[in-house]
């Protein structure tokens, strides 16, 4: 049982780091595709 459990949380964890990467990339290609558009 808490072998499940901690399955469980390692996975949201890795889902939550994951999303957060994402986010974090879209960031960066929106501030480089904006410089590039203005510069």
């Amino acid at each position: 049982m808490l072998k499940i459990r901690r399955l469980r949380n390692l996975i949201f964890a890795a889902r939550v780091a994951a999303g957060t990467l994402y986010v974090c990339v879209a960031v960066v290609l929106i501030a480089l595709g904006w410089f590039a558009w203005h510069h």
